[in-house]
């Protein structure tokens, strides 16, 4: 309360008070700010030294810590993408040499049909029986050819014994046979081709497999390649993790510090509003949390979408829960309201004065006004309150 004294002495004194009030709000918010940033610095750089601890880094400042964490990290991935590419060559490589095992099965199959088809034991005994069989239709074609000529000899020589046998032979049945004889050279010949194409054919292939260690290689390589891959995606996730758990501790404190305010303000809008609202909440939007309030049975409206004097009351109750949160750790300091309440009805305006009151029990607040109905609802919500006319 202030001394009685002239009402003109209180014009210079309530300028210097006035700007003495905004100043202790600056500057209590500036404290406020920081030892917010004091607390939230000390907070990332323990979960900093734990994440640098956790990742066998070895102990330094924290930027350069940081740097090195974010080094690791930009490493990891890389070695992410060129494990990714390591590995579709180590595919493409097993594809190569998985094709050229098929065409390797495909022409031992060939071989196998030939022998099996010849009654051989292996591919050497099919080779020998093809020659056998080639010289066999070579012998078969000679002893044609010499029929032949014989019966000609014959025919020539004593016409009448063109019609007789020769050797139990007559000539149309040599003629005939020989025939026959040409046919079969003609159709062994092209077997014999056939399987000769299809065993040199074979045999490249067989020897293009070759009968080093190249394919054994080529798996142990990979295999190297993907235990590397895997080593750097652990260290990657282990780092990632680590990240993951800063930011949501940061974000824990955040709102562990930030849900006390919103609760205080709650309780005071509500008040303040005589019930038709419930409270305070922040939502996440673009830009950051959005302030919006909380209407009775649950609807949410921004703060930017209320009626000018919801909106005033709203901030009044951020403004009455911040003067609390300051004095419990603070001396306290006056609260100064110039006419905030004239866009509040009288019911809103009473529970504004109550309010007041609450605050009056732990500091002084005073209330400048011009509207001389507010005295009334003033006395009747705090009837300890003191009325200067200036």
């Amino acid at each position: 309360a202030l001394p009685p004294t002239e009402p003109a002495a209180f014009g210079p004194a309530l300028d210097d008070l006035a700007a003495l009030g905004v100043a202790l709000d600056e500057a209590a918010e500036l404290a406020r700010r920081i030892a917010a940033m004091d607390l939230d610095r000390a907070t990332f750089e323990a979960a900093l030294a734990a994440l640098i601890a956790a990742a066998g880094e070895p102990s330094r400042p924290a930027a350069a810590a940081w740097d090195a964490l974010a080094a690791r990290a930009a490493a990891a991935v890389a070695a992410a993408a060129e494990a990714a590419k390591t590995r579709a060559r180590a595919a493409e490589a097993e594809r190569s040499a998985q094709a050229v095992e098929d065409r390797a099965a495909g022409a031992q199959a060939a071989v196998g049909a030939v022998v099996a088809a010849l009654g051989a034991t292996d591919a050497g005994a099919a080779a020998e029986l093809l020659e056998r069989i080639a010289a066999r239709d070579a012998a078969r074609a000679e002893a044609g050819r010499l029929a032949a000529d014989l019966a000609q000899a014959l025919s020539l020589t004593d016409p009448a014994a063109a019609e007789t046998e020769v050797g139990g032979w007559t000539p149309d049945a040599l003629e005939a046979a020989r025939a026959a004889a040409a046919l079969a050279e003609r159709a062994a010949e092209a077997a014999h081709h056939a399987a000769r194409d299809a065993l040199v054919q074979a045999q490249g292939a067989l020897d293009a497999v070759g009968g080093d260690d190249r394919v054994a290689r080529l798996v142990t390589a990979r295999a190297a390649v993907e235990a590397a891959m895997a080593d750097a995606l652990r260290r990657w996730f282990a780092l990632s993790l680590g990240l993951d758990a800063v930011e949501a501790g940061l974000a824990a404190y955040r709102d562990r510090h930030r849900s006390g305010m919103l609760r205080a303000a709650s309780a005071a809008f509500a008040a303040l509003t005589c019930g038709d609202w419930e409270g305070v909440a922040a939502e996440p939007a673009r830009d950051g949390d959005r302030l919006v309030a909380i209407r009775r049975g649950g609807a949410a409206r921004p703060a930017e979408a209320l009626s000018k004097g919801t909106r005033m009351q709203l901030y009044l109750a951020l403004r009455v829960a911040a003067w609390h949160d300051l004095v419990r750790t603070r001396p306290p300091m006056p609260f100064i309201g110039d006419d905030i309440l004239e866009t509040f009805d009288d019911r809103r305006a009473a529970a504004a004065f109550e309010a007041f009151g609450g605050m009056a029990r732990s500091g002084q607040v005073i209330y400048l006004t011009h509207h001389d109905h507010l005295i009334p609802i003033a006395r009747a919500a705090c009837p300890a309150v003191q009325v200067h006319p200036l």
